[in-house]
């Protein structure tokens, strides 16, 4: 045993800062804590597990494995173990598991039994990876439906050198490889082999689905492997049993009967879910609703929350520090990134447990995941929200918010504990705080209304029209005029100054409460963390205001104006972005993290990586003025970098008829919808139904369904359109009916999987090529022409093609599935920049025919089978 010793040499900072809170929560007594030690045999992770010590121990060797270490602290100060420690710490030491004693404050340490090394990496074995593949192999014998497929070896190897060699492998797999067997498995045989868990991120649920209920569970039982696996979702995806509790207890909450109908739903839901996660629940409440009962970072009380141990989400974050496999999507592990990038913490846990092994599964939208992740939205309806929560009210309804809930509650509590402090309290809150508010909330919606007026006032000034969505990108011109160093920045300043006053009388609040007697204060407890909550949103707004006016030329800012439209009123957003991510992608990923796969069924553009590669920052980097950023990451990235294109298993020139309309109207063409009308039913005529028709715009889906409809239907065929219903629920009813026509835009080119004769026949209507006039998108195209490159070459036309690819996807999803491509934009075949996207596609037998010619052939194809 050892003792007085120097904690930082043991711990690493961020976990004694985790140990004090949790001590500090659980006012000052012992806490049990597992830990997870890094290559250095320091303490990288913490996570407690147990309070007082009579039943700690059987649920501690219950929980722990070889390598972790069990730490607890003495209250009063005294590390010397006492002999119940030094039993618990033998019967520890039996398993492989270290012991700690450490004062309240983490400063002082007593190690009883160091943490066990484990023994080096251990590498993964080709032979026995590729085992599992051949014709004879473990999966073979447990799926009868099992084919061999050389690509999927061959991935599967790329992965195995990603682990073995600290490499970043950047991996096209076309449909029908079974890439999600050909990275699990080698990640799983890793993570069993070195203990260390391996992030899988995707970008959709359907993925996520099919990981956790498909390919998981089918290597557990078929393939032998002894893992475990966790979803980890946002912290706001579960339910927080002590917001439901308060929620349930304040009748000044609920508004309507609906509501109370809504949270009367949650609440019985919340008593029998197993995971308290939103997806669990079978109706997709209000968002304002369940932003009531949601876990929330500001209002949580960690380990001093009386539900804490039955806490859905510290469940599922505890059961992720212990899994093998942790599925996640982009977006939570962009949230994480940023915060370990922030806070310079790679080795400690942040929002997920830590990590150096990662895979990207759909990894063509990392890069815009991040972008969306990095960008403001600064909205009048969602200042007003957060104001409203405190405190509203309505012509002929009654008032209703925290700040209500709370002056009722110290009104009874100043009857029974008669105080002048809780008199004035009360006073302040009704006449004061809940004043300002409502000066606040007018001032808001009466300033956002002023600057949307002068908004469309510029714009009619430039002969603009308006009836859509229009976006005005805030360029050197703008920032120069009166309109933007006057009315903007004047209405920046008046929003701002009026919230950060509102904050400050809330913060001036919040002390108050602090400062009354204990037994008054733990009965406003639950309102004054609500109210925190909100005052730090509150004031998180302000600041994005006031940088979205500062933010310099390494971003993009715009603002979106949205007319009313039926029961939507108009808004007026205000936006920035980063207009270059990958400088956050190289240090948050590629330097920090040992493995990282990249993988999807779209990386490459006619057989080249170099767009995606540039996207995602795993080119060399760029030099600016003749040096490099600071910043700039490690030339490593590039050298560690291996690329593999693996082709469809798939015969698509057997399976698929792909057809381009050469005589078919230009798509700027007034000709172009008439021509695209009688096409679409020629089509579906053709195929019976079983159709998705793909376009690339909302308003001329719109157009094309309501006139097409009524005629697809009178054939026969049920007619579905995107925004009918949730995708999912839309999907299920497409393939429910087996003959329907689908009309889809943007979200349904990707993510969609459609297997067997529900879907024959897609309809590519217009080449995916982005709005050009989108800020973003200039913002990245001027910076390019700034280089001397070509936005055009480099930017619009390999986003269009891998756009291009993921819809052309969606058609062959088995061996079995046939089907016709149409591709009705004849700038494929008439323009030279169409190559690009044909010599993309997976077959190279495509039709270009006349319109009559390429139906008769369509026709041909399907009495073939």
């Amino acid at each position: 045993m050892a003792r007085n010793l120097k904690t930082s040499d043991y711990i690493i900072e961020p976990v004694r800062i985790a140990i004090r809170d949790a001590v500090r929560d659980n006012n000052g007594a012992e806490v049990f804590f597992i830990g997870k030690v890094d290559e250095n045999l320091q303490l990288a992770e913490v996570e407690p597990h147990a309070f007082g010590s009579s039943g700690s121990v059987p649920v501690l060797l219950r929980l722990v494995e070889f390598g972790d270490v069990v730490l607890h602290n003495h209250p009063d100060g005294d590390v010397t173990p006492s002999d119940a420690d030094v039993e618990t710490a033998a019967a520890l030491g039996d398993l492989g598991v270290g012991s700690y004693v450490i004062d309240n404050e983490c400063e002082k340490l007593h190690v009883i039994v160091h943490p066990f090394r484990d023994k080096g990496l251990e590498y993964l074995k080709k032979e026995e990876i590729f085992s599992f593949f051949l014709p004879g192999g473990s999966l073979a014998e447990g799926l009868p439906e099992y084919e061999h497929r050389p690509q999927q070896v061959s991935m599967a190897e790329a992965v195995i050198r990603g682990f073995n060699e600290d490499r970043i492998a950047v991996i096209e797999a076309g449909t029908g490889t079974g890439k999600s067997l050909a990275y699990l498995i080698p990640a799983i045989k890793w993570s069993l082999l070195n203990k260390e868990r391996v992030i899988v991120s995707t970008n959709t649920i359907n993925l996520q689905e099919q990981l956790l209920h498909k390919d998981l569970p089918l290597l557990k039982e078929k393939a032998g492997l002894d893992f475990r696996s966790e979803l980890m979702k946002g912290r706001q995806n579960y339910l927080c049993l002590r917001r439901m509790e308060y929620v349930r207890n304040e009748s000044l909450f609920l508004e309507t009967d609906k509501d109370k109908e809504t949270l009367q739903m949650i609440f019985d839901w919340g008593q029998k879910t197993r995971d308290g996660s939103l997806s669990d629940l079978n109706v997709t409440p209000p968002g304002e609703i369940w932003d009531r009962v949601c876990c929330e970072h500001e209002t949580c009380l960690r380990t001093q929350c009386r539900f804490y141990e039955d806490c859905f989400f510290y469940t599922a974050r505890r059961n992720a520090a212990r899994a093998d496999i942790v599925i996640v999507n982009h977006h939570l592990l962009m949230a994480d990134l940023a915060l370990r990038k922030v806070t310079k913490n790679y080795s400690a846990a942040a929002i997920l447990p830590p990590f150096k092994r990662i895979i990207f599964d759909e990894a063509h939208n990392v890069e815009a995941v991040a972008t969306d992740y990095f960008t403001i939205s600064i909205t009048r309806w969602g200042i007003l929200y957060h104001l409203g929560r405190l405190a509203s009210r309505r012509t002929g309804r009654k008032e209703k918010g925290i700040l209500y809930s709370l002056s009722e509650k110290l009104f009874y509590l100043e009857r029974s504990h008669p105080s002048k402090r809780l008199t004035a309290l009360v006073d302040k809150i009704r006449n004061e705080i809940i004043t300002q508010l409502y000066a606040a909330s007018a001032l808001v919606d009466a300033e956002f209304t002023s600057l949307a007026r002068e908004f469309l006032s510029r714009l009619e000034e430039e002969g603009m029209e308006y009836e859509e969505n229009i976006k005005l990108r805030i360029t050197p011109e703008v920032e120069g005029s009166d309109f933007w160093n006057e009315t903007v920045a004047d209405v920046k300043t008046r929003i701002a100054t009026a919230l950060y006053r509102f904050v400050e009388a809330l913060k001036g609040l919040l002390e108050d409460l602090s400062e009354l007697p204990e037994k008054i204060r733990g009965d406003v407890r639950e309102s004054a963390l609500e109210t925190g909550a909100i005052k730090e949103r509150i004031e998180l707004l302000a600041s994005n205001l006031q940088f979205f006016y500062a933010a310099g030329e390494e971003y993009c800012k715009w603002m979106e104006y949205k007319p009313a439209k039926g029961k939507r009123q108009e808004s007026l957003n205000l936006c920035v972005a980063p207009i270059d991510v990958r400088e956050n992608l190289r240090l948050a990923i590629y330097n920090v993290n040992r493995t990282v796969i990249l993988t999807s069924a779209t990386l490459t553009v006619q057989d080249r990586f170099d767009y995606m590669l540039n996207l995602l920052g795993l080119l060399p980097v760029e030099e600016k003025q003749g040096k490099k950023s600071e910043d700039a990451p490690s030339s490593n990235v590039p050298d560690r970098l291996l690329t593999l294109q693996l082709g469809t298993p798939f015969q698509f020139e057997k399976q698929a008829f792909v057809g381009v309309a050469v005589d078919f109207p230009d798509p700027s063409t007034p000709q172009f919808r008439s021509a695209l009308e009688g096409a679409i039913m020629k089509a579906v005529n053709i195929s019976k139904g079983r159709a998705f028709i793909l376009f690339t715009s909302y308003r001329l889906m719109d157009q094309l369904f309501k006139d097409l409809s009524p005629l697809i239907t009178d054939m026969g065929y049920p007619c579905l359109c995107q925004g009918q219903e949730p995708r999912h629920k839309l999907l299920q009813k497409f393939i429910r009916e087996q003959n329907a026509v689908l009309f889809a835009t943007a979200s349904f080119w990707e993510g969609v999987d459609v297997k067997g004769e529900s879907l024959e026949c897609l309809v590519l209507t217009k080449l995916p090529f982005r709005v050009p006039t989108e800020p973003l998108l200039q913002a990245r195209a001027e910076a390019l022409e700034k280089m001397g490159r070509d936005p055009f070459l480099e930017l619009d036309l390999p986003h269009a093609v891998i756009k291009f690819k993921q819809g052309f996807g969606r058609l062959i999803r088995s061996k079995t599935d046939r089907g016709a491509v149409l591709i009705l934009d004849s700038r494929v075949a008439s323009k030279s920049y169409g190559r690009a996207f044909l010599r993309s596609l997976p077959t190279k037998t495509i039709h270009k025919l006349s319109s009559a010619d390429l139906f008769r052939d369509m026709k041909a194809f399907f009495k073939k089978f």
